[in-house]
């Protein structure tokens, strides 16, 4: 029997088999988040924990923010460089080397503010990832993160299996079937147990919904896409 590859690689698989592409589109997933206001509050250093190939991180470079970038994900980050030096962004990032998100390299109350966005419904373990999210945080600094929601339509997309329980499901991408990605779906009232089980303070969950192009080789159908996005704060 060939054995399955890791949590972490099959990511690694994806974004190599995506070649010299991008595998998401180009448009960032926290344009909803009032950078501005972070701006007036002194926000000035960002981690994109799980960065991925760059779209919330050029966007948050755009914004004028010193971001740094991490993903478990060489190739992931090798795309999200050429992506920026693409764009003219050469300074202001630094792009840490792959690392998994709950166990960085990072020293504690480091950082302003963390984004992380399609990362926590991907893993069976949220937690750990939040309280290290959570330990990297100064006091007072906030945290902008997103899990699925119970009625995101890719729930009911091509190419999924049950988990352990209706709401853990595992997907197979189009373009490689001996791999598969686990998804958890939440409904309001597991949303709230999560974030508050953080350590950090929940100023805000709100629900977007929004549609997606295909991603060539990982989901080669349109689709949509319905997310809780929480906005979180550390006790200052």
């Amino acid at each position: 029997m060939t054995e399955k590859p890791s949590r972490a690689a099959v990511w690694e698989i994806s974004y190599r088999g995506a070649g010299p592409d991008r595998l998401w589109p180009q448009d960032p997933t926290i344009e909803k988040l009032d950078l501005d206001a972070w701006s007036k509050m002194g926000v000035r250093s960002v981690l994109d924990a799980g960065c991925g190939d760059g779209k919330n991180l050029s966007y948050l470079l755009h914004k004028d923010f010193f971001v740094l970038g991490a993903d478990a994900s060489a190739s992931a980050l090798q795309k999200c460089r050429s992506h920026l030096e693409k764009q003219g962004s050469r300074h202001n990032y630094i792009l840490l080397s792959p690392t998994p998100l709950h166990h960085l390299p990072l020293l504690d109350d480091c950082l302003d503010a963390i984004v992380c966005v399609d990362v926590l419904g991907h893993v069976e373990k949220p937690l750990l990832i939040l309280h290290e999210l959570a330990r990297v945080l100064r006091p007072g600094g906030f945290l902008y993160a997103s899990i699925f929601h119970v009625d995101d339509g890719c729930r009911i997309g091509p190419r999924m299996r049950a988990g352990k329980s209706p709401r853990q499901l595992w997907y197979h991408p189009s373009g490689n079937m001996d791999v598969e990605y686990y998804f958890r779906f939440y409904d309001e009232s597991e949303a709230h147990a999560l974030f508050e089980s953080s350590g950090l303070v929940l100023q805000s969950l709100d629900s977007h919904h929004w549609h997606e192009p295909p991603h060539p080789g990982y989901r080669d159908e349109p689709h949509e896409h319905q997310s809780w996005f929480a906005l979180l704060q550390k006790h200052p």
